[in-house]
């Protein structure tokens, strides 16, 4: 996917999988990738214009200029510990899957997180990409970790939610239905990965039964419905990337890390608040975020930029704060969390994708 600072980022690719030509599967086309990012623009214009309409500039502006410097560092703090929770989960998704090197796992989420603030949803290929490039794990497990990572966002999503109505039930006109959501989409991914692990025992079952191919490490269900090596890997990846929802002590210390990386993000909106003397609930700040999570699974505007905003100016809105103070905090939040993962994870993706993959391992002698 040449999407993200001129790079191909889709890991199915060559550069991606490794030193031979591969065919390409699913690249999105250039003008399917500058519509996505048109949709996104338009989307963020909007959620600005609806977070402003009833604001004045000026107020904000002020508000923002004079945040209390201690504030601000807690939420630059707080930002950092969400995005180590984070390649703190990933590892331990990839962890059955192969050895990714620590230093590597917290280079593609930061890469990928800031190729996801300027083209949304990008950053996934790109962080597979590079973990494909750069360990013996595959891209395509390192995609199907990833979708897992989804099922525990909106797993914590449901229970962030619930959590923040019984700590402020002002905030349960716009959180019951968020939540409802996010369980709606856990059980849906629950039962699709329950459904693929059974059919990858089968699978696996199939192969151990017939043996492997003629020296070519194709097994006999990818040669009879035609699939070439590469893509044979790569299904056998995605299955493979699963392990981590599959296995019940792998599946709870995720959720745990979920938990904990979504309440640094409230803790980062809390301390934006204060940092313009406003001070907010817990519930408030749990509405905040999960009204951003809801926003940013849209297209957004580079730099999430209103979405933001939008979810800042309701969710504090929700207990009583003015459009103006709300707005003053979202831009701490923007300045002090979104910024930094934009800047250090580009210089850490022009870093990682410049570097060559590395060569195969030689084969072990007899």
């Amino acid at each position: 996917m040449r999407c993200v600072l001129g790079f191909d980022t889709n890991p199915l690719s060559a550069g991606a999988a490794g030193p031979a030509a591969r065919p390409t599967l699913g690249t999105p086309s250039v003008k399917q990738q500058y519509r996505w990012m048109a949709a996104g623009l338009v989307l963020g214009a909007l959620w600005l214009w609806l977070a402003l309409r009833d604001a004045a500039p000026g107020p904000i502006l002020a508000a923002a200029g004079r945040a209390e410097p201690v504030w601000v560092a807690a939420t630059a703090a707080a930002g950092g510990v969400y995005m180590a929770l984070k390649a703190w989960r990933w590892a331990l998704l990839l962890r059955p899957v192969a050895p990714v090197p620590a230093l590597l796992v917290h280079r593609a989420v930061w890469a990928g997180g800031a190729a996801n603030l300027v083209v949304a949803h990008s950053g996934e290929l790109l962080r597979a990409g590079l973990v494909g490039r750069g360990s013996a794990a595959s891209s395509g497990a390192a995609l199907a970790s990833i979708a897992v990572e989804r099922v525990f966002d909106f797993a914590a999503l449901a229970v962030l939610s619930a959590l923040a109505i019984a700590l402020d039930p002002r905030v349960s006109s716009r959180l019951i239905g968020i939540g409802a959501v996010g369980l709606a989409v856990v059980l849906t991914g629950l039962a699709l990965v329950w459904r693929l692990a059974r059919r990858r025992g089968a699978v696996a079952g199939a192969d151990m039964g017939a043996g492997a191919g003629a020296g070519n490490g194709e097994g006999p269900v990818a040669r009879r419905r035609g699939l070439p090596d590469w893509l044979a890997a790569q299904s056998r990846g995605w299955r493979d990337g699963l392990l981590g929802l599959i296995s019940p002590r792998t599946a709870l210390a995720s959720l745990a890390l979920s938990l904990l990386q979504w309440l640094a993000i409230a803790v980062a909106v809390a301390t934006s608040a204060a940092a313009v003397g406003l001070p907010v609930s817990p519930g408030a700040a749990l509405a905040v975020f999960a009204l951003m999570v809801l926003g940013l699974t849209l297209p957004s505007a580079p730099a999430q930029l209103g979405t933001t905003q939008l979810a800042f100016q309701i969710g504090l809105g929700l207990v009583g704060t003015a459009p103006e103070p709300a707005l003053a905090a979202s831009l701490i939040y923007t300045g002090w969390v979104v910024l930094p993962q934009l800047l250090i994870g580009g210089a850490l993706a022009l870093f990682g994708l410049r570097r060559p993959p590395a060569p195969p391992s030689p084969p072990a002698q007899a």
